[in-house]
């Protein structure tokens, strides 16, 4: 619905323009005079603002409300950003007479100023910096929309803020290889000035040795500072801790669970730097650090914005699906999303079922499969390096026996063949019963639940198995702890929960990045849908409620024109 402004529309236009998110190189009349100039759409969740391709006749500012951005041009269409409140949008195709380069929707019922071409021209006439404000605006959000993803990255998710540790750390890292590349110059010093005093064998070792450790020392403190990453995206935080020939941790939290963000700089310097370091208190996920953060306050401030617009997201979302019951109950069109990209994806392909292997039972069981799908169950056994640690000397007995039992009877030494023999099949006993100790240990995961089954070889010593529902999953990490399990792909995967059900470990699992982020998947799908399922039972029950209304009042209407008889 378009409509124009009223004295109050336009204070409160004015007042937004001066708090937009960028500030405005405007001066307050010139604020009045552009707001005076707007009219005024109100937009529903659902309700496309602008297409990908036709031109462009408008911008728009975000009044109130959140639009989303996607780009259609693919098979798929692409989630680019969301923009809430005090932003410009569409501007660019305006300010350049381009078409519009992405389509732009609701994703909640929003209130939006909106200015044609012409005031585009008097706006730029009138203030030549707001052409740079623009320019600066869609060069900004270009950068934001290119972001590399991230391993796991959902479908709906944008990345917000993406940064590394600050400059200061890597010069904190430095000062021990600054310190042992100084004794190898001084080193070098004090052999020059000694001559042929000095062997030149002793003066190179002595000399290059601490040169080259020093070197050595300062590129793995840079890689390792270099590669670490704090994201910030639309849905969560995340903290990825990596660590040069040691391993990897990730840790991350939704951020709807964010209750507490805070901001420590334990030293003057730091303060005068602005290096601090933030951290993240959360309901049931832990706390999440961000050390040796770059403009730690600013990403403080975005992290609640973005809680903010996602918990505005989830109540849009709840409110449009009542509207929609109410309408599909009183025979009224329905307005939903129209961009496929709010689909909440279950699971991450990464273990997709494919062929499998037809072999009989026996054989079947005695194959090592790390990774079994059935459906949508999954089931991990632990990597194979454990049960080469398992069974390595079960192997070596089963070898060394055999190739004894061959020798014997090649020799015709029946006696000792028989011994060996004996001693062949005790061997291959050892082995399957080191390897059904390792085949037994699983970790499963379905469409509604974890279970861990720890067991003892033929379960002899008995089972312990543990269950969990996704609801009560409150965070996934990961942990790769070294060189060796790096090289191998091998880490452990905690799953938080709330109440009595505790952490679950799964321990050396291989791909553990690739389990974590099924099981975030499917975590987010579980809750969505349940969710989902209950408010349609809240909403069917206020709409049978309205609709009895409706048919009362309808039916007291009817009454009231009806002939009395008298």
């Amino acid at each position: 619905m378009i409509r124009n402004l009223t004295p109050q529309d336009q204070e409160e236009l004015a007042e937004a323009l001066r708090n937009a998110r960028q500030p405005l190189p405007l001066n307050g009349d010139e604020i009045v005079a552009l707001a005076k100039r707007a009219r005024i759409r109100d937009v529903l969740r659902g309700e496309m603002v602008m297409r990908q391709g036709e031109p462009s006749t408008e911008f728009y500012f975000v009044l109130s409300g959140q639009l989303r951005t996607a780009d259609v041009s693919g098979m798929q269409p692409r989630l680019l950003n969301y923009h809430a409140a005090r932003t410009f949008v569409g501007e660019h195709g305006v300010l350049t007479d381009t078409p519009r380069s992405a389509t732009i929707d609701a994703i909640s019922d929003a209130t939006l100023a909106f200015w044609d071409k012409a005031t585009m021209a008097w706006l730029l006439e009138l203030n030549p910096a707001m052409r740079p404000y623009f320019e600066e605006l869609h060069h900004y959000r270009a950068i934001r929309s290119e972001t590399p993803p991230f391993p796991g990255k959902q479908e709906d998710e944008v990345v917000v803020v993406h940064y590394g540790k600050h400059p200061v750390v890597l010069l904190s890292n430095l000062s021990g290889p600054t310190f042992l590349m100084l004794i190898g110059v001084g080193l070098m010093v004090l052999g020059l000035s000694l001559g042929d005093a000095a062997p030149p064998v002793i003066v190179a070792v002595a000399v290059g040795l601490p040169l080259f450790a020093a070197l050595a020392w300062g590129a793995y403190n840079f890689i390792d500072w270099r590669n670490d990453e704090y994201i910030v995206t639309s849905k969560r935080v995340i903290h990825i801790e990596r660590f040069p020939l040691y391993g990897e941790t990730w840790d991350e939290a939704p951020l709807v669970r964010i209750q507490d963000i805070t901001v420590e700089a334990h030293t003057v310097w730091e303060r005068l730097l602005n290096y601090h370091d933030l951290t993240i208190k959360t309901a049931g996920a832990g706390n999440i650090e961000f050390a040796g953060l770059v403009n730690a306050q600013e990403v403080q401030q975005v992290i609640f914005d973005e809680r903010a617009k996602a918990l505005e997201r989830r109540e849009a979302a709840d409110k449009a699906s009542i509207r929609n019951t109410l309408a599909r109950k009183m025979d009224l069109p329905v307005s939903d999303v129209s961009l496929p990209v709010d689909t909440i994806v279950p699971t991450t392909h990464i273990f997709k079922r494919g062929q499998s292997l037809r072999l009989p039972p026996l054989l079947d069981y005695l194959w090592p499969r790390m990774t079994v799908t059935a459906g949508d169950t999954i089931i991990w056994r632990k990597h194979w390096f454990v049960l080469l640690e398992r069974v390595w000397l079960a192997v070596l007995l089963v070898l060394a026996a055999l190739s004894m039992t061959i020798f014997t009877l090649v020799s015709e030494l029946w006696i000792p063949a028989l011994l060996f023999g004996l001693v062949t099949l005790a061997a291959l006993f050892f082995y399957v019963y080191r390897y059904d100790d390792w085949h037994r240990d699983v970790y499963i995961v379905t469409s509604d639940r974890i279970v861990d089954v720890e067991s003892s070889a033929f379960r002899l010593r008995g089972e312990k198995r543990r269950e969990g529902t996704f609801d009560v999953i409150q965070n996934s990490t990961y942990d790769i702890p070294g060189f060796l399990a790096g090289l191998l792909n091998m880490g452990t995967v905690n799953i938080q929960t709330a109440g009595t059900a505790g952490t679950f470990s799964f321990h050396h699992v291989f791909n553990p990045s690739g389990v974590q982020q099924e099981i975030f998947n499917r975590t987010v799908a579980y809750q969505e849908n349940r969710r989902r399922q209950e408010r349609v039972r809240e909403e069917t029950k206020m709409a049978e409620w309205f609709g009895e209304y409706y048919h009362l009042q309808s039916r007291s209407g009817a009454g009231e024109t009806e002939p009395t008889g008298l």
